[in-house]
């Protein structure tokens, strides 16, 4: 009987705990050498993927991570504090086929905020009884090298790797738009900037511009973001291309002026978010905005189909291509601006007569208005000059008007001083 319980002490206890406690500590310092990258440089300087996966990947939060086997899906991780990756709560009955094979991988609110979010407990079965205790050490091997490195075990190859995608993207570095080439291996379910360049625009009275547009955007499925995209495509130039189309609807039908003011670029803005939001997919689509509008045969929403959303979308920057033409809409807005100015200016001096002739119809204004007008000619006549001091008809000997003039000489002091 003794040899049994020793038996299992050893296998169940001693065993498990120095197997996997020492596979922990060489993960825990070796686990950044063998982190797989998703791409190097070839001799020739070409970006290519890594064929060398490695066995472990970073995976800092916002990320989701497909591992795959001979390029199919074996395991998604994401690391998306308060979310997990499961069925909508919503209806999907009437979605197409595409939506509904990855459903259970929606990106979805949960109540718990802890580490079984990326690292699910491992699930009670009877035919694991004998294995139980290294099922639950490996999980927690996987998650004491996650908080000490941030990276999860993700091999090793070829039993399993990330799965690695071509991505070329442009994003704002040190405040200008510049080209993202290589290959990525996750998908980011955190909202997230991209930028799309629309190379030629023309209004509809024939200005040609070149547009740039800014994007955040996130994956709310990354099973469709990874797998419903067509070969070579990724879920960048869906939205890149999907974009341009819209702009380019967008300026045909305006003139130059008109794609200046806000409330134009704002339906514009709408008609991109509508990409992958079904209530401003409808709401477009009420205000009689057909040509604005990409939306799928089945009637969701476009971007939808490839599980991404747009939470913001704008008119980052416009260039007129032709220079002269530039230069001379920009000299007719500077002009107009000048105008505007004017008849601005001209609108508040009538004003401020029209307010000055009313206030003085009172004594009391008009006491005011002349001791303003008698500070503004003493502060503008020149060193050394004599001003007289009117006091509203007051006599020079009276106490009061003794008093105004003291009032007066006070004021344009302090006034000088503070000027």
């Amino acid at each position: 009987m003794e040899w049994i319980i020793e038996f299992l002490i050893i296998w169940y206890i001693k065993l498990p705990i120095y197997v996997i406690g020492g596979i922990t500590v060489l993960a825990m310092i070796f686990a950044p050498y063998l982190k797989a990258e998703p791409y190097t440089k070839g001799e020739d300087g070409r970006i290519i993927p890594n064929e060398k996966k490695g066995w472990y990947i970073g995976f800092t939060p916002g990320l989701a991570v497909i591992l795959v086997k001979d390029d199919r899906p074996v395991m998604f991780i994401m690391n998306y504090q308060g979310h997990t990756l499961g069925v909508p709560k919503e209806d999907v009955s009437d979605l197409p086929d595409t939506l509904k094979a990855g459903k259970e991988y929606n990106v979805i609110p949960e109540d718990n905020y802890g580490i079984t979010s990326i690292f699910p407990l491992p699930k009670w079965d009877i035919y694991m009884i004998p294995f139980f205790t290294v099922r639950y050490l490996w999980w927690l091997s996987k998650v004491i090298v996650f908080k000490t490195n941030s990276m999860i075990f993700a091999g090793p190859p070829p039993w399993r790797a990330p799965r690695i995608y071509k991505l070329d993207y442009l994003k704002l570095e040190k405040g200008e738009i510049v080209q993202s080439s290589g290959y990525s291996n996750h998908l980011r379910v955190m909202p997230f900037d991209v930028f799309v360049i629309v190379p030629i625009v023309e209004t509809r009275d024939n200005v040609k511009m070149k547009v740039t547009i800014h994007i955040i955007a996130k994956v709310t499925n990354p099973w469709l973001a990874a797998f419903a995209v067509s070969p070579g495509e990724s879920w960048y130039t869906r939205i890149s291309s999907l974009t341009q189309g819209i702009a380019r609807n967008f300026y045909m039908s305006k003139t130059y002026q008109e794609t200046l003011m806000s409330e134009h670029k704002t339906e514009l803005s709408d008609a991109l978010i509508a990409l992958g939001d079904q209530e401003k997919l409808k709401e477009s689509l009420a205000r009689g905005a057909e040509s604005l509008n990409f939306k799928s045969e089945s009637g969701v929403p476009i971007l939808r189909e490839i599980g991404m959303y747009l939470e913001y979308a704008a008119i980052y920057d416009q260039d007129i291509l032709d220079p002269k033409l530039a230069e001379a809409l920009s000299a007719v807005a500077k002009a107009e601006a000048d105008a505007k100015s004017r008849t601005t200016q001209a609108e508040a001096e009538a004003e401020a007569t029209k307010r000055i002739t009313e206030a003085i119809k009172t004594e009391e204004g008009k006491m005011v208005y002349q001791r303003e007008s008698t500070i503004r000619t003493v502060q503008a006549a020149p060193e050394g000059a004599i001003v007289s001091i009117n006091t509203s008809g007051k006599d020079n000997k009276d106490e009061e008007a003794d008093t105004i003039r003291k009032a007066i000489l006070l004021e344009t002091k302090n006034r000088n001083k503070s000027g």
